[in-house]
């Protein structure tokens, strides 16, 4: 085995994730104003239309927008920046994204390796019900 992989072996076998507790995401995380994460790498260019329909709830959820249609114009004025999740630990499904109320899971290595990770908590629904994870919006 070359000695780089044998040392990401090692790494991985001795750590001990644990699920360490439920947080407000703003206080495990760095969201300072108006910021959404969203899932992947960063976007080149506008957010798709299922991360555009997530972001409309997340905006109503955190009070920025009275409704969806408020929350639409905010976001494409550029009232609204996207993060990728990813640059902050955050791991988050589909196309959901992670607003600055959101509860979050927070996980550490109890063997004390590496920063906490982070993932929001399920936000409901099953196979067509809405969910913002799916990328669907409703009131």
């Amino acid at each position: 085995m070359h000695p780089a992989d044998q040392a990401a072996l090692e790494r991985l076998f001795a750590a001990r994730p644990s699920w360490t507790g439920i947080a407000r995401a703003r206080d495990v995380i760095s969201l300072d104003g108006k910021v959404l994460l969203h899932s992947g790498p960063p976007f080149g260019g506008a957010p798709i239309a299922p991360t555009l329909n997530s972001a409309s709830v997340a905006c109503v959820f955190e009070g920025w927008a009275a409704d969806l249609n408020e929350a639409d114009a905010l976001i494409a004025s550029g009232g609204v920046t996207f993060v990728s999740a990813q640059d902050r630990n955050v791991a988050t499904p589909l196309a959901a994204v992670v607003s600055p109320s959101q509860q979050v899971i927070v996980m550490e290595d109890r063997a004390g390796a590496g920063k906490p990770a982070i993932a929001p908590l399920n936000g409901g629904g099953t196979g067509g019900a809405p969910a913002a994870r799916y990328g669907r919006k409703s009131m």
